[in-house]
Order: structure tokens, then sequence, then C-alpha cells
């Protein structure tokens, strides 16, 4: 059973949250509980060492110090039911006391007994008291509670299941087949959310995925065969649902904008990212559509086939669709990343990757969009939509991976028939 832990207690600051989350088993616990009283003293002995510096003894005087570690108190929560996961808490009290001494030679010694300011002491991390000395109580709320969704399947056997070493929010599909590893790839969900407010050109981050143990984890959601959570950045509130289909993916985007501001243009950025089986470097298996048919997205760059990784990444391999076409077919920018721009736009917001053994196929597209793109270094498939927000009004975004056995022309058909459908 997958536990996920966090600090969270009304009498302590929102802003705190306990150290990396843990992977726990109900039978674990009391072992959790424990993992907090060692770091509650772990930060009293951290936080006297940033006490002692706020001190400081007259010339000539020696500065003597004891850190005392009191019991602990552990006052526990009877387990709850929220939304088919397990809910524990635990409060775990550990007091302790600083007492510095300073002695000056053939005098007596002089006890400190001023109370230290919140300036010196993080309010976000603790609460503070003072007798003689310091007494500090450091309050750690270990909350656990069972990641409710679990993996999903389509009637195909692919599966769609949470990147759970990310804590921000990111997805994993794996496609049935020996070796799983090799059959699966996963999708930043979303990868960024970005606006450009009135009146400016460049455009402003809400929200950056950053990989690992870091940032705040969302409330994960399971409905029927779709997972979800929301999160607010700033004023605009944000929904993001996964939901699988017998062909693929479906990903729904909703932006409420709560705030005064009337953003010309939002959107979420959905990254694939192809490994295993479908990653695709060089742009060999990796496909547009024009009113000719197919054609490889970097047909227009053959060197690339021969030429050096480090000569041919980092790049961007791009193809309008309602942008103009480019007149410049290749910009080495100043980062370092090269821009390739095909020469004929596409004439379905479409991406496709074959699998290296040619049995599948991952084809994203949606509704519009200004172009199509993708970074071979990670085979992502960029098909992003966008869409104005005004102040209290909503809007909705949705894009689709298909994951099929299968062709490239029925993947055609299917972006043909399915995509007026997506908003």
């Amino acid at each position: 059973m997958k536990l996920e832990c966090e600090s969270s207690h009304p009498k302590i600051d929102k802003g705190m949250t306990f150290s990396d989350a843990k992977t726990l088993n109900k039978a674990d616990f009391d072992a959790a509980i424990d993992a907090a009283e060692r770091e509650a003293i772990d930060k009293a002995f951290d936080n006297a060492q940033f006490s002692l510096a706020g001190y400081k003894c007259k010339p000539d005087c020696e500065r003597r110090f004891s850190v005392n570690i009191g019991p602990r108190t552990v006052l526990k929560a009877q387990p709850q039911k929220i939304n088919g996961a397990t809910l524990y808490k635990a409060l775990v009290f550990i007091d302790w006391t600083l007492d510095i001494e300073c002695k000056h030679p053939n005098t007596e010694a002089e006890f400190i007994t001023d109370v230290l300011s919140e300036s010196m002491i993080p309010v976000r991390q603790y609460r503070h008291v003072c007798t003689l000395g310091l007494l500090v109580a450091i309050c750690f709320a270990v909350q656990c509670r069972r990641e409710a969704p679990a993996t999903i399947e389509d009637s195909t056997g692919v599966r769609l299941s949470i990147a759970d070493e990310n804590t921000q929010p990111a997805l994993r599909v794996t496609v049935p087949g020996p070796s799983p590893a090799e059959r699966t790839f996963e999708i930043l969900f979303p990868e960024h959310v970005t606006g450009r407010p009135p009146g400016r050109v460049a455009v402003e981050h809400l929200y950056m995925f950053r990989p690992g143990r870091s940032g705040e984890q969302p409330a994960w959601r399971q409905t029927g065969n779709s997972l979800e959570y929301e999160r607010d950045f700033g004023g605009v509130h944000f929904l993001a649902r996964a939901t699988l289909e017998d062909d693929g993916l479906k990903i729904h985007y909703e932006f409420v904008n709560r705030s005064a501001l009337n953003y010309e243009m939002i959107y979420a950025v959905t990254d694939p990212r192809m490994t295993g089986i479908f990653h695709d470097v060089r742009l060999e298996r990796t496909y547009v559509h024009h009113k000719e048919g197919f054609d490889l997205l970097a047909s227009e760059t053959p060197g690339r086939l021969t030429m050096p990784l480090n000569q041919w990444l980092p790049a961007r391999y791009l193809d309008s669709f309602t942008l103009p076409v480019p007149p410049q077919r290749v910009e080495h920018r100043e980062d370092g990343i090269t821009f390739y721009n095909k020469s004929q736009a596409v004439d379905q917001p479409m991406v496709a990757t074959l699998s290296s053994d040619g049995k599948w196929v991952v084809a994203s597209f949606t509704r519009t969009t200004g172009n199509v793109w993708s970074n071979p270094e990670l085979t992502c498939q960029h098909v992003d939509p966008e869409a104005p927000l005004a102040p209290s009004e909503t809007a909705t975004l949705e894009m689709k991976i298909l994951i099929f056995q299968g062709s490239l022309e029925q993947a055609l058909q299917k972006v043909v028939a399915q995509r007026n459908t997506l908003k």
C-alpha cells in the first residue's frame, strides 16, 4: 500500500512541510512516528546552533551550552476513510531546552534568559515560549494516506498509472508485451502552464514541472478510467484529467480565471516523452501528415542520420499548422539549441511515432494548434492548443494521445474521426 507523508496541523504554519515523502505500509505507521521524532530531534539541534549564533558573550568570557531533549508526546487520531483512501494522523511533540552560560574567569556565571525574537526562529517551522534558557515545542504532524488511484488498464492491455517517483504530476503508460520497462513512456501532466497577460510580449509561467521529490503533491482522484487533480496557480484554478480509452489517452484541461488579469493566451503543455521501443533520437520513425500523405518530420534534414549526436542534439524540429511557415529553415540559437522548420505545413495537427518493432503507434493530436514539433533527444510529441482567458471566465483545452497496435493510416483515420470532438 503506497502512502504519502507530509506535515500538516492547524497550529503549524501552512508553509511547513515534512521531509521527503516516505514509502510506508500500514504496519509501519509507528515507524513513521519514530521517524518524525528523529526528524524533530535533528531540527532541535539545528535550531540550537542557529540560536547560539544570536548570543555573544563579553570579551574574555567562556561560552558553554547544552541541549536537553525532553520526552516525546504522541497523539494519534482514528484512521479515516476519505475518497477511498485511508488517512492516518499522528502529532509528535518534542520538547527541548537550550541552556547558554557565559562565564568570566573569577566571576559567577551569567545565564541567558532572554526571549528569542521571532525573527531569529523561522516561524514557518517553530513555535516557541521561554523559561530559563529556551523551551521550544517542535510539532510534527505525520499524515499518511494511501494513494487511492490504482493502475488503470484498458481492454487492449495498455496500462495507465501515476509516476509516483515525482511529487509533481506525471503519468506512466505501459503497453503489453515482454520487458515492460522497454514498453513504458512517461507524460509530464503538464510540463508547464503558461499565459500571456495583456500588453506583454513575454509569456508568464504559472507552473513548471520539477522532477523528483520537490514541490507540492496534488490530491489525485480516480473516477472510472480517469485520473485527475486540481490546483491553484495564483488566480488561475486548474483541473487536469487523463482518461484511458480503448485507443489511447484523452487529456482534458480546465482553467478558471479568478484574477483580474485578462490573459490573451493560456495553455498547458502536455509532454509525452518516448522511451524504450518508442525512443527515436534521430527521428527515423516519427511522422507528420501533409496533403500528399505521411512524411518523416525530419525528412528535410537527411544528414541527421549520420552526423555525430553532439552535432544533431540539442534540437527542436517544427512543422506549422495554423502559423505561417518560417522562412528560415535552420536557426542556431544562443542557448545552443538548433531549431529546424519544415518547409511545408501539415494538414492535420498530429505527430506520430512508430515503435521500433513496427507494431505500435503513439500519435498526439488536437483540434487545432499553431505548430507541431518534437525534441528528438526525448522524442516528445507537442501539439499544444491554447485559448484566451478573461477574468471570471473558463477555458477548456483537450488533446489525445493515440496508443494502439496498427498503422499510420489507421492513426490518420482516428484523427480525422475524433479531432473535432476535442475542445
